[in-house]
Formats: C-alpha cells, sequence, structure tokens
C-alpha cells in the first residue's frame, strides 16, 4: 500500500512541476534565439538581456501571467498606465537614437486584452505612431492594426480562421521585417498574431515596403528614436487598455524564421494537467485495490485454517 501512496503521490508531483515549467520553456526558446533586448517582466521592469529598464506610472502593477505565476506580467488600471523607456532604438536595434534602418529584426511579445474591448483605439506598442516614421500595434474594435511609417495596416478578422479579439484573452504577436530595399514579398514587416495556448498562428500576412499603396521607404527607419512605450504611445500618457496586461517582450537584430515564431508559439501550450477529480479516482481505486487483496488475503487465510 505504502508503496501504491508514494506512487500517486509522485504522479501529483510531476504534474505539477510539468505545469510550473512552461514559463521556463518559453524562456528557454526565447533565449535560445539570441535575443538583442529581452524583458520578461517578472516582477521586475529591468530586462534580463540588453539595455532599457522600463519606467512604469502608478497604475502599472504586477500581475499574474498567461501561466499563472503571480507578479510575472504587468497590469494596467487605466487608459494613460503605461511602461515607458526613452532610447527606443536601444530596444529595437541597440544604437541608442537611431531606431530601424534598413536592416534585419524581429520582436514579440504577448499580451491580453482587457475584459471589454472598447471601440477606441488602444495601444499595444509604440515607437513613435506619427507620420512618417509611425512603429505601433494598436487594437480598434477587437482588430489588430499595425502602424508602418506612412501607413496603418489592419490584420483581417473575417471567416472562421481568425475573429476579432475577446475580451480577457491572452494573445502573442511578433513582428519580423527585413528593410534591404524593396523587392515584392521580400522586403517589408511580416506579423504573427495568434491565441495562446492555440494549437498554432491563426492570423499571418505580409505587408509590402514601396511601392503603390505600401508603407514608404522613403524615411528608411520605422520609429523615431524616442521612448518605446507598452499600453500607450509616446506623446502622451494615453491611448493604452484599461485592465489590459504585457508580458514577455523580446527583440532580435535578426529577422525570426516562420520556425522560430513557431517555436515560440508552440512553447504556450501548457501541458493538459488531470482534473482533481482525477486525483480523487486515482485515491479511490489505490483503496479498493488494497481493500480487495486484504480481503483476498482474509479468504486464504481462513480457508487455510489460518
Amino acid at each position: 500500500m505504502e508503496k501504491l501512496l508514494v506512487i500517486a503521490t509522485s504522479m501529483i508531483f510531476v504534474t505539477a512541476a510539468v505545469h510550473a515549467q512552461t514559463l521556463s520553456a518559453y524562456q528557454s526558446v526565447i533565449n535560445g534565439q539570441s535575443p538583442l533586448y529581452y524583458n520578461t517582466l517578472d516582477n521586475t521592469l529591468v530586462p534580463s538581456t540588453g539595455a532599457g529598464t522600463f519606467g512604469a506610472t502608478a497604475g502599472s502593477t504586477f500581475t499574474s501571467d498567461y501561466f499563472g505565476n503571480a507578479n510575472n506580467a504587468v497590469n494596467f488600471a487605466a487608459a494613460s498606465d503605461q511602461l515607458s523607456y526613452a532610447t527606443g532604438g536601444n530596444i529595437i536595434n541597440g544604437s541608442g537614437n537611431t531606431d530601424i534602418t534598413a536592416d534585419h529584426g524581429s520582436m514579440s511579445f504577448l499580451f491580453e486584452t482587457p475584459s471589454t474591448l472598447p471601440s477606441t483605439t488602444i495601444y499595444l506598442f509604440s515607437n513613435n505612431d506619427t507620420s512618417p516614421n509611425q512603429f505601433a500595434a494598436t487594437l480598434v474594435n477587437g482588430a489588430l492594426n499595425i502602424k508602418l511609417n506612412n501607413k496603418t495596416f489592419t490584420a483581417p478578422t473575417t471567416g472562421s480562421a481568425f475573429p476579432t479579439l475577446a475580451g480577457s484573452t491572452w494573445y502573442y504577436l511578433a513582428l519580423t521585417w527585413d528593410l534591404n530595399g524593396t523587392a515584392a514579398g521580400v522586403n517589408g514587416v511580416n506579423y504573427y498574431l495568434g491565441q495562446a495556448g492555440a494549437a498554432g498562428i491563426a492570423n499571418v500576412g505580409f505587408m509590402q515596403r514601396g511601392g503603390t499603396g505600401n508603407f514608404s521607404s522613403s524615411s528608411g527607419v520605422l520609429g523615431n528614436g524616442g521612448a518605446f512605450v507598452l499600453n500607450g504611445h509616446q506623446t502622451s500618457l494615453t491611448g493604452g487598455s484599461t485592465g489590459g496586461a504585457v508580458d514577455e517582450l523580446a527583440t532580435f537584430n535578426t529577422e525570426l524564421t516562420s520556425g522560430q515564431i513557431n517555436s515560440q508559439f508552440a512553447a504556450l501550450i501548457i501541458p493538459s494537467v488531470p482534473e482533481p477529480s482525477a486525483y480523487a479516482l486515482l485515491g479511490m481505486g489505490v483503496l479498493l485495490f488494497v481493500g480487495i487483496r486484504r480481503f483476498d488475503g482474509s479468504r486464504i487465510a481462513a480457508k487455510n485454517g489460518k
């Protein structure tokens, strides 16, 4: 019986450990891809890789992350709350006040939508939202908008593949870019948007640099070298979500492949954990098994006259 109880207890602890290791698994994938900047926001605003410690407004507080770990993400009490770092170029490409030049790069992070998505614009991040050097991502009526230089692109939300975003839900967003020219289908920005924990990234798109209907190549940069802001934009303390959250901001000075992006996203799938009722059934099974064995042992002893 003792052995069975030990096995049952071990199963409980092993399952709990698997659940607890999912954040570590995600962070291991990010670190394995050599980020330029990585701010886990795990109870600190100091990055684990790179330079750029965020300043926070009073209503920006630590909260539970997507994995359920306490104080491992940042929540915003009001639309005026945000995280900000004055020299956004350090976060984007490590070169001070010069933002994304004609080069390659990538960025990914997690965000939780507020319980109610307003019709007004919500900024997920911004490194200037003013033409001709826009670089920002926003939500409008549950649809993702990406601002690049002089143009704003809206990710499609029609069809069964990816409806509008839901409230109180964690999502993953990644951007990768190649700005070395204006070749069709090559030079531009890719985006990847998916609900955290889903089997695959549902919304993927490409935004062309240069040419009619595309974002401008004349400025040569994205952003303006000013503040990098999460949950708002740098021109004023406005534009963020009320009740939303952000987490796990990572940037790279290389254009990550779709395979690398999918590796990040796959690490968000939390291993299935049996319901508490399953443990109760396991315990009942152990007791029943022990009872049967004892009953059979008693019958055999009686039969043998012992």
